[in-house]
């Protein structure tokens, strides 16, 4: 994180009742609901959804996030996923301040190659199908 200036983040304009993992319009691919942790910097997160090309982390705390600014997050996937913790390198496009803590939006800066984000991108996918299947059933 950077130092302790104070920031007014910049505020997205709220999505109108978009069920979870749907494309929201605009939006090039979808987004899978994860459980991930994320940690930047010394701050331990959720990831609350993914695709290969952005994501939002969840905190339950007021972090200090420039809105376009450059961060490395190290993604530590849930278990049961069986993918290998990797770094993603990113930009945040905003910050969403709530009453129990924050949200930030990310695209992220490397383009698709990372093997292992693709892995855990296809995990999550993989899971999401199967829940939906089992819903339908």
């Amino acid at each position: 994180m950077t130092g302790n200036t104070a920031i007014k983040p910049r505020m997205r304009p709220r999505e109108t009742e978009i069920a979870r993992g749907e494309a929201i319009p605009g939006r090039k691919e979808r987004r899978y609901s994860a459980s991930a942790r994320v940690q930047m910097n010394e701050a331990v997160l959720l990831l609350k959804d993914v695709s290969l090309s952005g994501g939002c982390i969840q905190s339950d705390e007021f972090l200090e996030i420039v809105p376009n600014g450059n961060y490395t997050i190290l993604i530590i996937p849930e278990a049961e996923s069986r993918v290998d913790t990797f770094e993603v390198d990113i930009v945040s496009r905003w910050v969403r301040m709530k009453r129990n803590g924050s949200e930030t939006g990310f695209i992220v800066v490397v383009p698709p190659g990372n093997r292992v984000m693709e892995h855990y991108i296809k995990y999550l996918k993989t899971r999401t199908a199967d829940n939906e299947d089992a819903a339908s059933v």
